[in-house]
Order: C-alpha cells, then structure tokens, then sequence
C-alpha cells in the first residue's frame, strides 16, 4: 500500500508520499536560520536532510571548543543529552535543528543550553494558526485528560484528509480500488486545509510547504516563533 508519511524523510520509494517539505529544502532552511555564522560549523545525526547538510556545510576538523554552530537531525532525547553535556563542557554555540526538537523531551534534557537553540518545523505549534480555536475545543473534548495539541496534531488530521481526497479521486477514474490507483491519486491531491494548501509534488514531497523556525526564550516555556517563510 501507498504511505503518507508524517515527520521524517525516506528516500527512493515512489510509493512512500512525505507531508514534509523535501530534504534540500529543509537543510537550507536549518542553514539559514543560524544567520552569519562566524566560525566552523558540524553536522549531527543522520538521514537524508543531515546528507543535505553535509553538501552544504564543510566538514570541519576544528575541536568542538572552537565550533560555532551545531545543526542536528539527531532524535529529540539525543540532541538534548549532546547539547546539555557540550554546555556543560563550556561549549556556547548555536545549535539549529529540524522538527525533532520540537519534543518536550528535548528540552527537557537540554536545561538551560536550550537559550542556545533554535528549530526549523513544517508544522506549527496550533496556537500560531489562525481559526483553530474551534478545532482546538473539539480536540479537546475528546476525553477527559486530553492534553493541548502539539505540533502532529493538525498535520495528522490534514494526512487523513489527503488519503480520503486520493480515495475520492481513484474512484472516480477507476472500476474498482487498487493499491497502483491510490498512489497515482496521491500525486494528484490538491488539499487547502489549516497548513494552507497541499500539494504532492513528483518527488513525493509537499510543495510548496510553509516552514515554521522557533527559538526559547525561557528554558522551561514553550519555543516562541521567530518567522514563518514560504521555502
């Protein structure tokens, strides 16, 4: 069966249809939003956006004491166990990552070296959407203890939305369901929902997609927005 993947990067499966912005368009914006960097820079973690970083960023030989800027892919309670102990170390460089430091778990064991960081996302926290606060009362009210949305939340509902317009259109251009017809509608969607508008481009990337960046201004809040930028 096709997948819609949420959240992460798999490469060269034309049956796997990412609700992420490509790789190389998020490397660029993780580069970009660590503005004039002034000294060597390294590259944690791995996957396809960390090889996108590594095309762009030069490898440095530098001790960790001398580097200037940390952009990671790595895991949520990785890249806060990394950067709490580089803190700690005395190191006081910036630290950009993708959307895995939006987990609580990252700050959580970053402590105060998460003032340090910063992360680019292609979902937002729901609080920066405009309209949702109907959305937000129905979600909560789907149980006694359910807690505010987070960042998967809406992309999750919006992922079901995408399935059922591909189903919708499979079925008005074949006999009968099949797994090939699904994904060929998958390529076809055209969504409008609360992200703004969905597209499945030939690579099996959205695009074009808004990407969020987030910084902390209080170790122990939520991250404040910095800016919202079409790729």
């Amino acid at each position: 069966l096709p997948f819609v993947v949420l959240g992460t990067w798999t490469q060269g499966d034309p049956t796997v249809w990412h609700l992420m912005p490509s790789p190389d368009v998020m490397a660029e914006a993780m580069i970009s939003t660590s503005g004039t960097v002034d000294g060597p820079c390294l590259v944690k973690g791995e996957g396809p956006v960390a090889q996108a970083l590594r095309e762009r960023v030069p490898s440095s030989t530098s001790a960790q004491s001398a580097v200037a800027c940390v952009y990671s892919t790595m895991p949520a309670v990785q890249a806060g166990e990394w950067l709490a102990t580089a803190h700690a170390d005395g190191w006081d460089g910036t630290f950009i990552g993708d959307l895995q430091l939006a987990n609580a778990s990252f700050s959580t064991l970053a402590a105060a070296a998460v003032l340090n960081s910063a992360f680019v996302t292609p979902y937002p926290l729901p609080r920066e959407l405009t309209d949702v606060q109907p959305w937000t009362e129905a979600y909560r009210s789907m149980g006694p203890h359910v807690p505010e949305p987070g960042i998967y939340a809406v992309p999750t509902y919006e992922a079901v939305y995408v399935v059922a317009e591909a189903i919708d259109r499979m079925l008005a251009t074949h006999s009968s369901p099949s797994r090939a017809g699904l994904n060929d509608a998958l390529g076809l969607v055209d969504h409008t929902g609360m992200l703004g508008r969905l597209q499945l481009g030939a690579e099996g990337y959205w695009t074009p997609m808004k990407l969020y960046r987030y910084h902390w201004t209080v170790a122990d809040a939520l991250p404040q927005l910095i800016s919202r930028d079409a790729p």
